[in-house]
C-alpha cells in the first residue's frame, strides 16, 4: 500500500478538472457538478525534498466551476503525514468568508454523493489509519478507456500534458437497458491483482470491511468493495484508466479517466469523468514555479475567491 501511494505521488503535483454526476437508479440525472482540482504532493518529488515544516502529506484545492449557483465555491485541504485530522478551509460566495473546519470522518459522503473523500482513486486515505490483510491473488479483467498506447507531450519544464478519453455511460445511450452508470465503451484486459482487505482502526469510521484490488505491476486500484458494519455489501467502486507514455518513455499507466461509486443497496450511483476545461490548465508533474506551497495558504485561497 505504501508502494501504491508512492506510485500515485510519482505522477507529480498536477491540476485537472472533473465532472461528477448524481444518478438515480433509473438513470435520471439529479445533479452535475464541474470542479477544478489542484494537488500538491510533498513526497516522491522529482526535484528532491522541499521544506515541510508542517509535516504535510499533500494539499488540495477544489474550485467549483458549474453549475452557476455553486460557481466560486472553493475548498482547500491539508492532509498531514501523521494521524492529525485533515484541515479544511472553505469559501462560500454567499458569505464572502473563508472558514476553517476539521474533517473528523473522511468516510462520510462528499456533497451528498455515493463517494467519500477516502474513496478518491478507490483509496486516498492514510494507510496508517487502517488494519491491512493480504487475502489473495487473482487474474481479473480490468477496464481501460482505450485499447491503444497514447503518447503525451512532455514540456521543457518537465510537466506532462494530460490526455483524457471520453467514456460514454449507459444513461447517455438511447435505449440502453443496463445499469445507467455502466461505462459502455470500456476495453477489458486481463491483469494480475492483489486482493487486500482493510478495516479502520477507529470506531467512528462509517464503513466496515473494505476490499481493494491492486494491480501487481502498476499498483493502481481498479476495484473496491465496501461493506457496512453488519458485514453486508454496501457499495462498489470502479476506476478506469488509459495506457499513456511520454516521448521520453515515462510510463503513466494507472491514470484514471473515469471512476464511479455505486450504492448496491439502492442502485444510486455517482460516476465521475476527468475532462479538459477551457478555463483551466491540465498538466502533471508541475514545477514549484507553477504550483507550490505558496498556492495553498489561507491568503492564497482568499485571493482566489475574490
Amino acid at each position: 500500500m505504501e508502494n501504491r501511494t508512492a506510485q500515485f505521488f510519482s505522477l507529480g503535483s498536477h491540476n485537472t478538472t472533473g465532472r461528477t454526476t448524481w444518478l438515480s437508479p433509473g438513470g435520471r440525472v439529479e445533479r452535475q457538478v464541474v470542479a477544478g482540482f489542484d494537488l500538491f504532493f510533498y513526497q516522491q518529488r522529482r526535484e528532491g525534498s522541499i521544506p515541510n515544516p508542517d509535516n504535510l502529506l499533500f494539499q488540495k484545492l477544489v474550485s467549483v466551476i458549474e453549475p452557476f449557483e455553486l460557481s466560486g465555491s472553493n475548498s482547500m485541504f491539508w492532509s498531514y503525514n501523521d494521524q492529525r485530522e485533515d484541515t479544511v478551509f472553505i469559501y462560500i460566495p454567499a458569505t464572502r468568508r473563508v472558514r476553517r473546519i476539521s474533517i473528523s470522518d473522511p468516510s462520510n459522503p462528499f456533497l451528498g454523493s455515493d463517494a467519500s473523500p477516502d474513496d478518491a482513486h478507490m483509496w486516498s486515505g492514510k494507510n496508517a489509519s487502517m488494519k491491512w490483510k493480504l487475502t489473495g491473488e487473482k487474474t481479473l479483467l480490468a477496464p481501460f478507456s482505450s485499447p491503444r498506447k497514447i503518447e503525451v507531450k512532455e514540456f521543457p519544464d518537465g510537466s506532462i500534458d494530460r490526455v483524457f478519453i471520453p467514456i460514454k455511460k449507459g444513461f447517455e445511450v438511447p435505449g440502453w437497458k443496463g445499469a445507467p452508470w455502466y461505462p459502455v465503451e470500456t476495453v477489458w484486459s486481463p491483469r494480475s491483482f492483489w486482493i487486500i482487505e482493510m478495516n479502520s482502526k477507529y470506531t467512528n469510521y462509517n464503513y466496515g470491511r473494505q476490499v481493494l484490488y491492486i494491480d501487481k505491476e502498476t499498483y493502481a486500484s481498479f476495484f473496491k468493495e465496501i461493506y457496512n458494519k453488519d458485514g453486508q455489501q454496501w457499495k462498489t467502486g470502479y476506476g478506469i484508466g488509459g495506457y499513456q507514455v511520454t516521448s521520453t518513455g515515462k510510463d503513466l499507466l494507472g491514470i484514471q479517466d473515469f471512476d464511479t461509486m455505486v450504492d448496491d443497496k439502492t442502485g444510486h450511483s455517482t460516476p465521475a469523468d476527468v475532462i479538459r476545461h477551457p478555463s483551466r490548465d491540465c498538466r502533471m508533474n508541475l514545477p514549484l514555479s507553477v504550483l507550490g506551497p505558496k498556492d495553498f495558504t489561507e491568503n492564497a485561497l482568499i485571493q482566489l475567491s475574490k
